[in-house]
C-alpha cells in the first residue's frame, strides 16, 4: 500500500459500493487531517439517510457513542442543484458544489467527534454546531492544498443523478435558453469548477478551491494526486470499479513538458488544454501578455526555455503584438475612429479579422467571445484563424479572446477607453484624436472573510482592470507607426 496516499487504517467504512474510491480517499484524508484517528471508528455512506426528527433528509449525522459518521449521498446532490440556482452561485459548477459539500459534511461531523474525544465525552449531547459549521466551511476549501479534489467519478448514486440532470439541462437549454442552465452545461462539458463570462474568469477545481480558501500562506506544493489503490482501507465491502483512466489535470511540470504538442482545437467545441498547478512563471515579456499567473499559483521552479505548446517567450510576444496591431488597424479603419474619441461604425468589430497568416496566431489565439449572426451573445467560440469582437453598452467596440499559453487558457480583452465625460489623461488624448487600445485582465476584489467577490450597493461586482499592454497612434500618425508598450509591473 502506498503510504504517500493512504496513511490511515482501522476505520471501518460501509456503503463503499455507493461511492467511488476517489471520494472515499478524499473524505478519509480530509477527516484524518482534522480529527485524531482515535476519535473515529466508522464512516457510513448511505443513499437517502440520515434524516431528522421530521423525516427530512440531512447532509450527515454524528453518533458519538459509536464514534461514527453517516453521510447522505442523494441529499448532497439535491442540495447542490438548489445551491447552483441561487443568484450568487450560478457561476459555480454542480460538480464543484457537490465535492465541497461532501467535504464540508465530513469535516463538520468529524468536528463533533474531535470535540467529544478532547473532552472525553461521547454521550452525543451538547454538540458544538457553530464550531462544526466554521470548521466544515474552512477546512473543506483547505483540503485542496494537500489532496486532489478534482473528482469526476462519484459512484453510482451521484453519477446517475448527475447524468440524468445534465441530459435534462441540455434538452432545456436547446429549447429555451436560461443563464444558470447554460452555464452549468458549459462548465460540465469543459470540466470547469467556475466560469463567469462577464468577469472573464474561469477556474479548474484546484484553482476554485484555492481562491475560496482563507489561507495567508502560499500554496507552493502540488496536492497529492489521487492514485487508484487495489485496497485503500479495511472496509466491509470489496469494490469492483474500474480504475479511473481519465487524465488528471494536475500533473508535475516535468510530465507536462514531455513531448510538447499544441493543444488541438476541435471545430465545434472549446479546446480543453491541460492545466498545470505547478508554478511555471512566464518570462517578463510573456507575463505582460498573459498576465501574472493567478494569485494561487506561486513560482517555485525555473521557467523552461520553451512552453508546453512549443512556443518560446519571444514567439508568444511577437505573435500577440502582431495580432493586436491587426485588430487595432481594423478598429481604426472599419469601426471609424472619430476626432471625439468614439466610433462611427462600432458594429464593424463583428466582422472577422483574418489572423491565419500570422505565425503561431492560430495556435495562440484559440477562442473568442462574440455574437452570432442573429445577434445573440456567443461565448468562447473557436477562432479558426479569425477574430471577431463585441460592442459594449456605450457603443464602443472591443475584443475578448482566449490565449493558449503553456496549455492554459488566459482570458484577455482589448478595449478602447470611453472618453465622454472623463477627465483622465487618456480620455483627454482621445478627444484630441489619439487612438489607444489597452490589453487588460480583470482582477476581482475578494472578501477575505467569505471568500466571495465583493459587490457595491447596486450588486455590481468590484474589482480592477489590470493593463498588460497598450497600443496607441498619435492624432497625426499614419497606420503602421503605432506605439506598442508592454506593462511588466
Amino acid at each position: 500500500m502506498n503510504q504517500d496516499y493512504i496513511k490511515i487504517c482501522g476505520i471501518l467504512e460501509t456503503g463503499t459500493d455507493l461511492v467511488s474510491t476517489h471520494i472515499r480517499w478524499l473524505v478519509r484524508q480530509a477527516i484524518v487531517d482534522y480529527c485524531p484517528t482515535e476519535a473515529i471508528n466508522m464512516i457510513a455512506y448511505n443513499r437517502d439517510i440520515p434524516t431528522n426528527s421530521k423525516n427530512e433528509p440531512v447532509w450527515g449525522e454524528t453518533h458519538a457513542p459509536s464514534r461514527s459518521i453517516s453521510i447522505n449521498l442523494e441529499h448532497h446532490f439535491h442540495s447542490g442543484v438548489y445551491i447552483i440556482q441561487k443568484e450568487k452561485s450560478i457561476y459555480t459548477s454542480l460538480r464543484c458544489v457537490i465535492i465541497r459539500e461532501l467535504l464540508d459534511t465530513a469535516i463538520h461531523e468529524a468536528h463533533h467527534l474531535k470535540t467529544a474525544y478532547e473532552e472525553n465525552n461521547f454521550s452525543n449531547s451538547d454538540l458544538d454546531e457553530e464550531g462544526a459549521q466554521t470548521a466544515g466551511f474552512k477546512h473543506s476549501w483547505m483540503a485542496a492544498k494537500t489532496w486532489d479534489v478534482d473528482i469526476h467519478t462519484f459512484g453510482p448514486i451521484i453519477d446517475n443523478l448527475l447524468e440524468e440532470f445534465m441530459v435534462g439541462l441540455k434538452a432545456d437549454t436547446a429549447e429555451t435558453p436560461m443563464m444558470w442552465k447554460d452555464l452549468q452545461v458549459y462548465m460540465w462539458e469543459n470540466k470547469l469548477a467556475f466560469y463567469n463570462p462577464d468577469r472573464d474568469q474561469e477556474c479548474k477545481m484546484f484553482e476554485a478551491f484555492q481562491s475560496m480558501a482563507d489561507d495567508e500562506n502560499p500554496w507552493l506544493d502540488q496536492p497529492k494526486t489521487y492514485v487508484e489503490e487495489t485496497d485503500i482501507s479495511e472496509t466491509t465491502h470489496t469494490h469492483d470499479e474500474d480504475p479511473i483512466t481519465e487524465a488528471n489535470p494536475i500533473l508535475p511540470a516535468a510530465a507536462q513538458l514531455t513531448n510538447p504538442e499544441p493543444v488541438m482545437v476541435p471545430q465545434q467545441q472549446p479546446a480543453e488544454p491541460v492545466v498545470t498547478q505547478t508554478a511555471q512563471q512566464l518570462p517578463p515579456a510573456t507575463e505582460a501578455i498573459a498576465g501574472t499567473l493567478p494569485a494561487q499559483v506561486q513560482n517555485i521552479t525555473t521557467p523552461p526555455e520553451r512552453l508546453y505548446n512549443g512556443l518560446s517567450a519571444t514567439e508568444i510576444q511577437k505573435c500577440a503584438e502582431t495580432v493586436i496591431r491587426h485588430l487595432f488597424w481594423h478598429i481604426r479603419t472599419k469601426c471609424e475612429f472619430n476626432t471625439e474619441g468614439t466610433y462611427n461604425n462600432p458594429n464593424a468589430v463583428l466582422d472577422p479579422v483574418n489572423i491565419s497568416s500570422i505565425p503561431h496566431a492560430e495556435q495562440l489565439f484559440t477562442h473568442m467571445d462574440t455574437k452570432t449572426e442573429l445577434g445573440n451573445y456567443a461565448p468562447r467560440q473557436p477562432c479558426q484563424g479569425v477574430l471577431k469582437g463585441l460592442v459594449d453598452t456605450k457603443n464602443m467596440p472591443y475584443y475578448r479572446f482566449y490565449l493558449n499559453i503553456g496549455g492554459k487558457l488566459y482570458i484577455r480583452s482589448l478595449v478602447p477607453h470611453y472618453p465622454v465625460g472623463k477627465t483622465t489623461q487618456w480620455a483627454e488624448e482621445a478627444r484630441n484624436g489619439v487612438m489607444r487600445l489597452s490589453f487588460q485582465e480583470r482582477i476581482p476584489k475578494i472578501d477575505n472573510t467569505t471568500g466571495k467577490v465583493m459587490t457595491d450597493e447596486n450588486g455590481k461586482e468590484l474589482g480592477e482592470n489590470k493593463i498588460r499592454a497598450d497600443i496607441k497612434l498619435a492624432s497625426d500618425g499614419d497606420l503602421g507607426n503605432e506605439e506598442f508598450k508592454l506593462w511588466t509591473k
